[in-house]
């Protein structure tokens, strides 16, 4: 029997928002940043959104700003909290029920993510796939964040589904790939079904051309 691989991206594809702006805007009202630390938030994460930000950039400055040094406890302690008020409301149901139907049709199913296992990982275990990859930190003897260990980004999804499709013996044309962003666009490419979910404008007009199913 063939076994099929389905690989979700997670924010703004299997979630209508970016998991890891959503907690930090949590964190703020319950006071663990100040309001210029939320402005400059949304200052890069408007520049990632809409002017060519990198992942990878993106990253490097939101460690900087506003994880580093700061106590692992005071983030984990309050993600259950955030996913039971939260999680269902920002699910984007048109990729969720894509989700479900993959997992009727036995598919091994990932998540690849480029926001922090520490959100990546409850999410996965709540929505019951089979693994996931998300990006990883370091954290000093004290438990506090004190480097990225790697960014998830699309050349790294890429390699990872590669890796995988290996492990488990499967071909391109029993892969499909679930994005939103022409970041992804590596990860794509080693996928015989590709599947745009909201997409952004340039994944949007790559998936018109090359007639690509847009959810």
């Amino acid at each position: 029997m063939n076994v099929h691989l389905t690989i979700f991206d997670l924010d703004k594809t299997l979630l209508k928002t970016n998991i890891s702006f959503k907690f930090f805007l949590y964190l703020y009202k319950k006071n663990n940043f100040d309001k210029r630390s939320i402005f400059k938030l949304i200052y890069y994460f408007i520049k990632f959104k809409y002017f060519n930000m990198d992942i990878a950039n993106l990253h490097q400055v939101v460690f900087e700003k506003f994880l580093k040094n700061r106590k692992y406890s005071l983030f984990t302690k309050d993600i259950d909290h955030f996913l039971d008020k939260y999680l269902d409301k920002i699910f984007y149901m048109p990729a969720i029920l894509e989700l479900q139907k993959a997992m009727n049709d036995n598919h091994y199913i990932a998540i690849f993510s480029s926001s922090p296992t520490f959100l990546v990982e409850p999410i996965s275990k709540i929505l019951k796939v089979n693994e996931f990859r998300a990006t990883k930190y370091l954290f000093d003897k004290d438990d506090r964040f004190d480097k990225i260990e790697l960014i998830m980004d699309g050349e790294k999804k890429a390699k990872d589904a590669i890796i995988l499709m290996k492990r488990l013996g499967v071909e391109k044309e029993n892969v499909s790939v679930y994005s939103d962003s022409i970041q992804d666009i590596e990860l794509f490419e080693v996928a015989h079904k590709k599947i745009a979910v909201s997409p952004c404008s340039k994944l949007y007009k790559l998936s018109k051309k090359r007639n690509w199913q847009i959810i």
